[in-house]
């Protein structure tokens, strides 16, 4: 009978360290597949609809490693194929462009099954005793607006004593705007 005690106390405690997420815009869309590069083109609000609180903005994914940039003032981004391998695209905030860059197939991104995969990851998550795991992709969903989605997994030991395995994933969406005037040149190309 103790046996069984035991046995329950320990299913029990494995039970409380699952889990699964799953947070989406609403009316979401699945991904659509991207065939050709001027499938992207459009201009997109910067600021993706997620159903948490979290605020995901385009230009952060674009340009991660650009601490200069302020991704909350830029309201668009848009994209344009300038042929079949390369991909313009300008960051923009009140009409004027803050940010532009040229990004070519296989050389800076890669397509796959018509998604824009970014590098996988791995690490330790904290306060976890264990291994996290997190794997993300761009495209466009079947409404023809910009669309982001993020898987995270972590297994583990919660507090070096409740085993833990949890798994989510969130989906941003980024709002393809109607076609708009272009944009005045960067600051610094009005002196030239």
């Amino acid at each position: 009978m103790k046996n069984k005690k035991i046995l329950l106390l320990v299913c029990v405690i494995c039970l409380m360290g699952t889990g699964c997420t799953s947070y989406v815009p609403s009316n979401n869309s699945p991904f659509a597949s991207i065939k050709e590069l001027k499938d992207l083109n459009g201009i997109y609000q910067n600021a993706g609809e997620g159903e948490l609180t979290r605020v995901l903005y385009l230009s952060s994914l674009i340009w991660k490693n650009d601490k200069k940039l302020n991704h909350k003032e830029i309201t668009s981004i848009q994209i344009k194929a300038n042929d079949a391998e390369i991909l313009s695209v300008r960051a923009i905030a009140d009409g004027n462009i803050k940010k532009e860059s040229l990004f070519r197939l296989n050389k800076d991104f890669v397509l796959s099954s018509g998604k824009i995969p970014f590098k996988d990851a791995w690490g330790i998550p904290v306060p976890i005793l264990g291994i996290g795991y997190k794997s993300s992709k761009i495209g466009i969903d079947r409404s023809s607006n910009g669309k982001y989605k993020e898987n995270v997994t972590v297994a583990g030991l919660f507090a070096c004593l409740i085993p833990l395995f949890m798994t989510g994933s969130e989906e941003f969406r980024f709002q393809r705007i109607q076609p708009q005037p272009n944009p005045k040149p960067k600051d610094n190309e009005d002196k030239k």
